[in-house]
């Protein structure tokens, strides 16, 4: 698998922690909706890729490895297994990411810098690794 691949083959050039940030805590995550009410967090929290991380603890582990790139205090994550979407945010950022989530939404409101994924669309991080693996090989 693609995915697979190249998490392996960066996590020896990986960030370090420290030059990550706070780090990405389940603990804090909270359940946002279920699979359908993908309006809910559309154009408000970046999503990450479910073929990726299909759980909080994989997308917590590639986030706080540098695998996954976020660049918001918190993303979105589907758990196939409980078939919904929960909110992951960087320890102390839970309640930022409710309060993001709790703003009434503006028709004429233009979104955020982060971008949801829609299903079916070329995943900015996987571009992001691949670009890396790429470099690596090069020599570069």
């Amino acid at each position: 698998h693609f995915c697979t691949a190249l998490r392996k083959g960066l996590s020896s050039e990986a960030p370090s922690v420290e030059d990550l940030g706070e780090p990405w805590c389940i603990e804090e995550a909270f359940r946002l909706c279920d699979v359908g009410d993908e309006d809910t967090f559309a154009g408000r929290a970046w999503l990450v890729d479910p073929d990726v991380a299909s759980s909080l603890q994989l997308a917590a582990d590639d986030l706080n490895h540098g695998i996954s790139l976020c660049p918001d205090n918190f993303c979105v994550v589907l758990c196939v297994e409980e078939d919904a979407y929960f909110v992951l945010p960087r320890k102390g950022c839970a309640a930022q990411a409710a309060e993001k989530f709790a703003e009434g939404r503006s028709p004429n409101r233009s979104p955020p810098s982060a971008r949801s994924i829609e299903p079916g669309a070329v995943v900015p991080q996987v571009w992001l690794v691949a670009r890396q693996l790429l470099a690596l090989t090069m020599g570069a």
